[in-house]
This record gives structure tokens, C-alpha cells and sequence, in this order.
């Protein structure tokens, strides 16, 4: 990462935290996610996920049954989906039938993932690396 990129993230977590009422955790790791996705690494990793049509599954809320939403960064970006009927959970290629669902900000993305997805936001951003990069893998071995 250059040195340009780690001053943006120092600078953004810095204005994200100040004169807010987010947990600064949260808001630091969705200012990091924010610079990520407009990165070459994270522009080629959502680019990576279109063309394999795959997503990776950043939280789930399936207290209701009958409607699941889903928060996941696909091939679009980061998208909140909702869709009726049984779950398709984890990382993976979601039923045809699945919505693409409506754009969400990283601070969502963040919050949703840690509220669905039991994740820590400190560690957010390498967990969701190593899941695109799992994907790749998976890609290069013609898994997708």
C-alpha cells in the first residue's frame, strides 16, 4: 500500500471518529473499507467477484423467517439484499432468483457485519481480503 493511501485512511478515520456518534471502531474500520474500495486492490477485487458472479457474505439477519437480508460485497459493490424463503448463506453463488438488492455505504456495511456477523471492524477489512482472495483461488482453480 503507498504511502499516499495510508495517509487517506489516517486521515479519514481521523475525520470519521471526530464529532461523531459512531462507535469509533466502527467508523475507523468503515473509513478503511471506504479507501479499499476505491483502491486498485479493492476496484480489481470487486471487478474479480462480477465476473465469477460471486459475493462474500459479510452478515445475515435471518430473525424474520420469511425475509432474509443479507449484506454481502458482490460484483456491484456492497449491497444490502432481501429475498423471501430459505438462506443461502456463506460465501458463494446465490440462487438466481436472489435480488442484487440496493447499494449500502461501508459504515453500513460495517455496522451490519458487525451486528450480523459477529465480526470484530478492527479486523473487517483483512477478513474480507482473505475471503476475495479465497474466491481467486478458487477462480484459478476453475471451482467458479
Amino acid at each position: 500500500m503507498s504511502q499516499n493511501i495510508r495517509d487517506a485512511i489516517a486521515h479519514l478515520k481521523k475525520k470519521a471518529t471526530e464529532g461523531s456518534s459512531e462507535d469509533p471502531a466502527v467508523a475507523a474500520a468503515a473509513a478503511e473499507l471506504e479507501v479499499w474500495l476505491e483502491s486498485t486492490d479493492g476496484q480489481e477485487s470487486v471487478e474479480m467477484l462480477k465476473l465469477a458472479k460471486e459475493r462474500v457474505l459479510l452478515g445475515e439477519d435471518d430473525g424474520n423467517s420469511a425475509h432474509v437480508q443479507q449484506y454481502v460485497l458482490t460484483g456491484e459493490g456492497l449491497r444490502h439484499t432481501g429475498h423471501d424463503g430459505s438462506t443461502y448463506g456463506g460465501q458463494g453463488k446465490p440462487p438466481s432468483e436472489a435480488p442484487k438488492g440496493s447499494p449500502m455505504t461501508a459504515l453500513e456495511a460495517v455496522k451490519r457485519a458487525k451486528q450480523y456477523g459477529n465480526h470484530n471492524p478492527s479486523s473487517l477489512l483483512n477478513w474480507l481480503k482473505g475471503h476475495v482472495e479465497a474466491v481467486a483461488t478458487r477462480v484459478q482453480k476453475g471451482r467458479c
